[in-house]
């Protein structure tokens, strides 16, 4: 049979969706986290994190060190992730001093000191995602040298919406960082794209400005717009959860949080030229596309969207932006060893 019976409507703009993959690492990804989705089975993504960069940067490095005793560095989200999509490396412990005398996946949790105290040379994976440079120095301090720290944060950060070959900047990039965060995203375009004409940073809680400003003082032509996202103007409830805002229709369903002002692109930016969005505004990405709809269908700009946030945005994220502009390139990217931050690329 080579075709369902009844294969229209959403079900075909699904198959479009898969056939608009660029590479095998994107159709994987949209398998997997499609699955995950359906099942919530974590082990369903095993395959995206072991086959990302870093994590084949992991395997290698670990088995490059296999002289030495292999320790992970963190017993939170990160850890657990690490020691179960990679439980074929041989860990002999795992350092956490807020929870030493514990054990995790079998493996005895110890302190600093008294990893510090043990006879044989480790070689420690950090795996804190935002804390990496705090935990370099603090292993270096103990003793331990650079050539024996494998940090997946700062690797990941690195690499995080700017290492897709496809992805190719163009002198005069106009840049919306929707949720800025601390700014780090917009000093990484700033280096990606050397001859930018401007950025915009839409961030919508004021501790998280002030750290963009501060992080990006040195940068020409940047905008800090204390705005969220979304499909039209008007003000919205959101809530920090410590990782970014959230504003989505489940938030305000149940109310509480902030009341925010949210902005459309489409009417904030009217007509100014925009070659490149990026979002991870925690759940509300569909209705902020929803306020770019005009941008993207006649400008077109490259697109890098989290889609992790809300159980369908893998698939509903790119049937929208196909439906704005048929000819983008699709690709997925995973940055983060629990298999969030899973990022769709729209490529003109």
């Amino acid at each position: 049979m080579e075709q369902f019976f009844d294969d229209v409507g959403e079900r075909a703009r699904l198959r479009e969706v898969y056939a608009r993959l660029q590479d095998e690492e994107s159709r994987t990804i949209y398998k997997a986290r499609s699955l995950f989705s359906l099942t919530d089975e974590r082990d369903t993504l095993r395959d995206i994190v072991r086959e990302m960069s870093v994590g084949k940067q992991l395997i290698a490095a670990c088995r490059e060190h296999a002289n030495q005793a292999l320790v992970l560095f963190g017993a939170g989200t990160w850890g657990k992730a690490v020691l179960r999509f990679f439980s074929d490396l041989p860990w002999t412990c795992v350092v956490d001093n807020f929870k030493a005398g514990q054990t995790l996946n079998n493996l005895s949790v110890i302190s600093l000191n008294e990893l510090k105290a043990r006879e044989e040379r480790p070689y420690i994976v950090d795996t804190l995602r935002f804390s990496y440079e705090e935990v370099e120095a603090q292993l270096q301090d103990a003793g331990f040298g650079k050539e024996d720290i494998f940090s997946l944060g700062r690797l990941s950060e690195a690499r995080e919406y700017f290492d897709l070959p496809a992805l190719e900047h163009i002198d005069r990039e106009v840049f919306v960082d929707a949720g800025g965060f601390d700014g780090e995203t917009s000093r990484s375009f700033a280096h990606w794209a050397k001859n930018y004409e401007h950025i915009y940073v839409f961030e919508p809680a004021i501790e998280q400005q002030e750290k963009c400003r501060e992080n990006l003082k040195d940068f020409m032509h940047v905008s800090i717009e204390p705005y969220g996202l979304w499909s039209k103007s008007g003000n919205r409830s959101f809530i920090i959860n410590g990782a970014g805002t959230n504003c989505s229709e489940e938030t305000n369903a149940r109310g509480g949080g902030t009341i925010i002002p949210v902005v459309s692109l489409d009417e904030y930016l009217k007509e100014k030229h925009v070659t490149f969005i990026k979002m991870d505004i925690e759940g509300s990405e569909m209705e902020a596309l929803r306020g770019a709809e005009h941008i993207i269908r006649t400008q077109h700009p490259k697109l890098a969207i989290s889609v992790y946030h809300c159980r369908d945005d893998v698939w509903r994220v790119p049937m929208l932006l196909l439906e704005y502009y048929p000819a983008y390139r699709l690709y997925y990217r995973v940055y983060a060893f629990s298999g969030n931050d899973t990022v769709l690329f729209a490529v003109p």
